[in-house]
């Protein structure tokens, strides 16, 4: 899942910038839940977009570029997890996933 966020939120910079960007780990824990961000400054997602991209076979990227299975894929191991999974964007600024999990099964 998380591999899966990193190296999407790498795409989305060198989409967006040529120099390279900036890709954000972050984790805080607020006892109940253990939250991981993981935010980029690459190209955003436009707000009509955002409520598809956990669809299955829904991407942004271009044709032959991905299958728009990541996502969905992760949100149901997040699910699975009794997890969940938002997201916040803006588009020509970037994106911010935050996960929390459980920290009691």
């Amino acid at each position: 899942v998380f591999l899966n966020l990193m190296v999407n939120g790498v795409h989305a910079i060198h989409a967006a910038r040529e120099n390279g960007g900036t890709l954000t780990l972050s984790t805080t824990s607020d006892g109940k839940f253990l939250h991981v961000e993981i935010a980029d400054d690459g190209m955003g997602i436009p707000p009509d977009k955002v409520a598809k991209i956990f669809e299955p076979f829904f991407t942004t990227k271009k044709s032959g570029k991905g299958t728009g299975l990541g996502l969905a894929i992760a949100k149901k191991i997040i699910d699975e997890h009794k997890g969940r999974i938002d997201v916040e964007s803006t588009p020509g600024e970037g994106t911010r996933f935050r996960i929390s999990l459980p920290i009691q099964p």
